[in-house]
């Protein structure tokens, strides 16, 4: 690695890439994955991080690698998210708006309530629904914490608040699929 001016660039989450799925004392971890990279490449994205997230369905977990140059700062617009119509409450709310009453030019009142009805989306959101990704990594921190504490007691209970932690997990990974899916216009 020296001489071909290479090193790891190191991670985050656990220890361990690897794991063979057996039970009690048979079950063997392994760090398996490294990620590396020379000079120019961490010259180039500085703010590079590897992260080790949870295994869900496989024996190897999968490996994030975040490569950034710069921070990045943007207006955000409002847009409609699919995953909304699947909340418990979304239906009362935009009706609630819409029946709003607004007089005025059709053309009006019809701008009106959109802008009613977006900007309590917008609200709701941020309340009810959060950040889908701070619930993702959450849910990958849960699932690693489960993780390496059946890792550890290799007791049935922990092996059970790891696989309901998965579940979870998998349902938080559906939602962010859809809102990439959406994102990037996939029918």
């Amino acid at each position: 690695m020296n001489d071909c001016g290479i090193s790891d660039l190191g991670y985050f989450g656990s220890n361990f890439t690897w794991c063979n799925e057996r039970k009690n004392n048979d079950v063997i971890w392994k760090r398996l994955v490294r990620v590396l990279a020379n000079d120019d490449w961490t010259n180039l994205f500085y703010k590079t991080t590897v992260q080790h997230l949870p295994r869900i369905s496989s024996d190897h977990c999968p490996i994030l690698i975040s490569a950034c140059k710069e921070d990045n700062n943007f207006v955000k617009y409002f847009r409609f998210l699919n995953l909304w119509v699947d909340q418990a409450g979304f239906y009362d709310l935009v009706k609630l708006h819409w029946n709003s009453e607004i007089t005025g030019n059709i053309f009006w009142v019809v701008h009106q309530k959109l802008k009613l009805v977006s900007k309590a989306l917008s609200e709701w959101s941020r309340s009810q629904v959060g950040d889908i990704f701070l619930k993702l990594q959450l849910m990958e921190e849960n699932a690693s914490h489960c993780e390496e504490t059946w890792m550890n007691s290799l007791d049935h209970n922990d092996r059970m608040a790891l696989n309901k932690a998965k579940a979870e997990l998998v349902l938080q990974h559906k939602i962010v699929d859809n809102f990439w899916r959406q994102k990037a216009s996939i029918q």
